[in-house]
């Protein structure tokens, strides 16, 4: 078999991992699935219409930990802002959100999550059109990012205009950098293989020429070959550095209820990630309990014997007793900082590898048979999301 294709299989495997019941037994010890790490050199970006972000929030880690993205790109997310962000990305994900949400009830709205080790920058919000960009550091050159939107009923010149000046002036205000423009513009009619038009079914022509204009003007070109709703490309990725691009290929939606695919977009450049921190964690297992025990029955005798001027030192005393007898007696080690979800094991990242294969050759073949077996793996996969979540709350 041919080097290249070998190659080429071993990273497409390894873009999704397997995924797992939840344990019933206390502190189990994880179990590993073999896997060989993606491209630590390349900076992923996935481009997600949410279509309420909110009510696919418990499925968004297995997504982070299937695909391991970098920098996520989110349209159409639908969050006001009485929701936090922590709501829809945990904590434990490791995202840093900047949402631009409408002031309006109305659909919409976009995001961008990025890896908080990448120390994202220049985060801008445009107020006339659904725009939110960003900005991170590689070795070599800055990576501009950015979420747009384009609403299906605004066709309207203004909205159009506004588009075109909010893109311009993200490229003029970083002539040097790397521009990468991710999200969903509507535009069906374009054929971006040879940047025509190939119809007004959908929309007047001027809309579609607009978009095609943007493209030219940023000296952008369009990534996604393929529809991502349906038979329709709806989902877009423009960057100014076509050559960097190492692949660009879609991932099933993000649950049942969606009909837009992901978009995953790999860049070839290498971002500056912070060192992640050092952290300590206690062995309680290994804890020498008798010890434990007799330190503080001996200081439980001396503490009822003596006086303190105020309760905040006594609670001073008592806190740093605490502290010293979990150092003498509990022994310790030193990790690096892990991003994890506990309910994310071999069994949910197998069906998720099992998944995304059979959604693969559904797109490939067209063929009922295997629509409908990509259909079952999609629904098991929820369903056992779900109940491991909810069982770890």
């Amino acid at each position: 078999m041919n080097k290249t294709v070998i190659q080429e299989t071993a990273r497409t495997n390894s873009t999704f991992s397997s995924i797992g019941s939840p344990a019933v037994a206390s502190s189990p010890k994880p179990t590993h699935t073999a896997r060989k790490s993606r491209n630590s050199k390349s900076l992923r970006f996935l481009c997600i219409n949410f279509q309420s972000a909110k009510k696919k929030a418990k499925h968004i880690p297995t997504l982070v930990e299937s695909a391991r993205p970098d920098v996520i790109l989110g349209t159409e997310t639908w969050l006001s802002k009485d929701v936090n962000s922590s709501e829809i990305f945990d904590e434990s994900l490791g995202f840093d959100v900047y949402r631009n949400d409408r002031a309006d009830n109305t659909h919409g709205r976009v995001l961008i999550a990025v890896k908080k080790e990448l120390n994202v920058t220049d985060v801008k919000c445009s107020k006339t059109v659904e725009l939110i960009s960003g900005s991170i550091q590689t070795k070599s050159k800055k990576i501009v990012f950015s979420s747009y939107y384009r609403p299906p009923g605004r066709t309207d010149e203004a909205y159009l205009e506004s588009s075109r000046t909010g893109f311009l002036k993200l490229k003029a205000d970083n002539k040097r950098a790397i521009i990468v423009i991710g999200g969903d513009f509507n535009v069906p009619d374009i054929s971006w293989k040879d940047n025509t038009i190939t119809s007004s079914k959908h929309y007047a022509k001027k809309v579609s020429q607009h978009y095609l204009d943007i493209a030219s003007d940023l000296g952008a070109e369009q990534m996604v070959s393929f529809p991502t709703r349906k038979d329709n490309t709806l989902g877009l990725v423009l960057t100014s550095h076509p050559g960097f691009s190492e692949r660009c290929k879609p991932l099933p939606p993000i649950t049942e209820k969606s009909d837009h695919d992901i978009v995953l977009f790999d860049l070839a450049m290498q971002p500056i990630r912070a060192r992640p921190k050092r952290r300590t964690i206690y062995l309680w297992k290994k804890a020498n309990t008798d010890g434990i025990k007799k330190a503080l029955a001996d200081y439980g005798q001396s503490f009822l014997s003596r006086t303190f001027s105020t309760t905040a030192d006594m609670w001073a005393d008592f806190k740093s007793t605490i502290e010293n007898v979990t150092q003498e007696f509990v022994p310790t080690r030193r990790t690096l900082a892990k991003h994890t979800h506990p309910w994310i094991d071999s069994h949910l990242r197998k069906l998720t590898r099992r998944r995304y294969r059979a959604f693969k050759k559904a797109r490939r073949t067209n063929s009922p048979v295997d629509w409908s077996r990509y259909t079952k793996l999609r629904a098991q996969t929820e369903e056992d999301t779900s109940i491991s979540s909810e069982v770890h709350v």
